[in-house]
């Protein structure tokens, strides 16, 4: 099928990242060092973690780069996912504090993530997301089911 053939280009071209001289981004180093650090260095380290989960266990959750939802819901949101006992792979961009006791052995937080390889990685399960064009579109091509909090 037509889509098959875009997500393998696509997945190519990330592979292929390691052995490019130029990278061109929608951003600059000096606004998010962390994230360029981070997913310059090889495969990254998150993809361990996701191998070592079970097929469908993690819900991945993001709600873009620019959140808009108030310190309260997010509390709520942060304590739905952890009551309820689901793995998660949770991309937060900058305030981290509503994760007031950290990391737990459930899921793993992160400043950003190469989101259209993670969503076609088979142990991910489901989707918690602001329902973003892009994320929509790329959970759609990822046959991943949304749990869907629009925030705009």
């Amino acid at each position: 099928m037509w889509y098959q053939k875009v997500l393998n280009r696509a997945l190519e071209c990330v592979q292929g990242v390691s052995n490019a001289q130029y990278l061109f981004f929608t951003s600059v180093y000096e606004l998010e060092d962390q994230v360029f650090d981070h997913n310059l260095n090889g495969r990254p380290n998150y993809f361990e973690w996701l191998d070592s989960q079970p097929n469908a266990s993690v819900l991945y959750v993001s709600f873009g780069s620019f959140l808009s939802v108030s310190s309260a819901q997010m509390d709520e949101i942060v304590a739905g996912v952890r009551n309820s006992s689901v793995r998660y792979c949770w991309i937060a961009r900058g305030d981290t504090s509503f994760f007031k006791d950290g990391c737990d052995d459930a899921g793993i937080v992160m400043p950003w993530c190469d989101q259209l390889r993670v969503l076609c990685h088979p142990s991910i399960g489901g989707f918690g997301t602001h329902c973003g064009w892009n994320s929509t579109l790329e959970a759609v091509y990822a046959g991943v089911p949304l749990l869907t909090f629009p925030t705009f």
